[in-house]
């Protein structure tokens, strides 16, 4: 009895060197499985958002000849702003699929919530809401040569930034598989509320968003690389801007200086930020 157990305590010894290595594996492939149901659920929403334009085109197309241009598109946009029917998705199943017998593992190591990044939530009032005030903004500047300073604002400044620029997202979690001691974290103190806080990544053309409320905090990124930091908040119809250009792990803590612009010097900036 005793010899069985001094080979079960040798195998158990062997086969702890390696389990941090294999536990961490393990769990990144369950987040790479959690990823790809997030993914999906991203691309079906599109795609019945997209049906749902579509439909919206169509009907428009079919009565242009007979009803006047207003009228249609008030019920257009009355249509697109209603709240859109929920589609076919059953992420219980997937779940269930993607994790099988080890589903309950998984439940209690990193949990089994799918979270898509805020970027991929798709709401279609907003997508009119925008519309409209394109509409205004290019229908403002043709007629006074100025432009709309409304169609800017904190909750459409995610989107600006990224639209203006040929910068693409990215989540904290794409720095993961780095070694701890190549990572570092970083925030920016004393932001006011409302304020939209971004972190560019030069070298990869990307975008990460902070967390948290009066700090924004950028964790788990890695060192050594050249990044801008930008703010922007907005005060009525005034534009402040903050930007820093720096080198991640040169610092933990700043606050930013804001400076008032115009939305044609911020576009210019922005397109030449991740430069």
């Amino acid at each position: 009895v005793y010899q069985k157990y001094l080979i079960a305590k040798e195998k158990y010894l062997e086969d702890h060197k390696t389990y941090d290595s294999r536990l961490q594996s393990w769990i990144d492939e369950a987040e790479r499985r959690k990823k790809a149901i997030a993914d999906y659920k991203y691309k079906l929403s599109v795609y019945h958002t997209q049906k749902r334009a579509e439909y919206a085109l169509t009907q428009l197309e079919k009565r242009q000849a007979s009803e006047s241009h207003d009228k249609l598109l008030r019920e257009i946009f009355g249509f697109l702003d209603k709240v859109m029917p929920p589609f076919p998705f059953n992420e219980r199943q997937l779940i269930k699929e993607a994790f099988q017998d080890v589903g309950r593992d998984v439940k209690e190591k990193i949990g089994l919530k799918i979270f898509p990044s805020t970027n991929m939530i798709i709401r279609t009032e907003r997508y009119c809401e925008d519309f409209n005030l394109i509409v205004e903004a290019k229908t403002q500047e043709s007629i006074t040569g100025i432009y709309y300073e409304e169609a800017l604002n904190s909750q459409r400044a995610s989107r600006y930034v990224v639209s203006t620029s040929d910068l693409g997202w990215i989540n904290c979690d794409r720095f993961l598989n780095l070694s701890p001691r190549d990572r570092t974290n970083l925030t920016i103190a004393n932001v006011d509320q409302g304020t939209k806080c971004f972190m560019i990544f030069k070298n990869i053309k990307s975008v990460l968003r902070p967390f948290g409320q009066k700090d924004k905090m950028f964790n788990n990124i890695p060192k050594g690389e050249a990044i801008s930091l930008l703010a922007l908040k907005f005060v009525g119809d005034q534009v402040f801007m903050a930007r820093r250009d720096m080198t991640t792990g040169s610092v933990d803590r700043l606050e930013l200086e804001y400076e008032q612009t115009t939305l044609s010097k911020l576009k210019e900036i922005i397109k030449g930020v991740g430069n």
